[in-house]
């Protein structure tokens, strides 16, 4: 099997794996999942915080926001720019609106944004299919996280939960590897 091949094989599985989750348990490890994200070393001290808004499937880290903001975080969330697969970037407030965008993911609309650079964030959390321990990670395979990644300066988080960390994920030249992983049973630092 050449390794595009297993890359969507994997994504396949995982997929599959994370639709048939029931939504409670979805619901509960995303609680535990940001049990752990606070309870992090570095934690108490970090300013601000890039994060994904999941999709139905993934981590709720919608819910997460009130608790981010009452610990005196700044949180950035991306915004795909449409027709292409880059990804913008515009800071949350609590009385900013989110709607769908490209790919049905949430976000400020245009006119409302407040835009911030891609090296703003000190922790990048970052979604995906699989993670392996080794800071690699199997995304959608448009490629979005792995450009911005490459211009970011923060210490990046892949988030997901326990079942989609995997032996090893199969990378190329262009994956750019993850600092760390989050998933319900705790927060590890992969790299320095």
């Amino acid at each position: 099997m050449t390794l595009p091949e297993r890359k969507q094989a994997l994504r396949d599985d995982l997929r599959r794996q994370r639709r048939d989750w029931a939504p409670s348990h979805r619901s509960n490890a995303s609680a535990h999942l940001l049990q752990h994200l606070r309870q992090a070393p570095g934690y108490a001290t970090l300013q601000r915080l890039h994060l994904f808004l999941g999709l139905a499937d993934e981590p709720d880290t919608q819910s997460w926001l009130p608790e981010l903001w009452a610990d005196g975080k700044q949180v950035s969330v991306p915004c795909v720019v449409p027709g292409t697969a880059e990804l913008e970037h515009a800071r949350l407030n609590p009385d900013t609106p989110l709607v769908p965008g490209a790919w049905g993911l949430l976000e400020p609309p245009p006119e409302q944004r407040d835009p911030v650079l891609a090296n703003w964030a000190d922790w990048i959390l970052v979604p995906g299919l699989a993670f392996d321990r080794q800071g690699g990670r199997l995304g959608y395979g448009k490629g979005f996280y792995d450009r911005f990644l490459e211009t970011a300066s923060g210490r990046t988080l892949g988030v997901g939960f326990a079942f989609q960390v995997v032996p090893e994920v199969p990378c190329e030249a262009h994956d750019v590897p993850l600092h760390g992983l989050l998933t319900e049973q705790g927060l590890s630092w992969l790299q320095p």
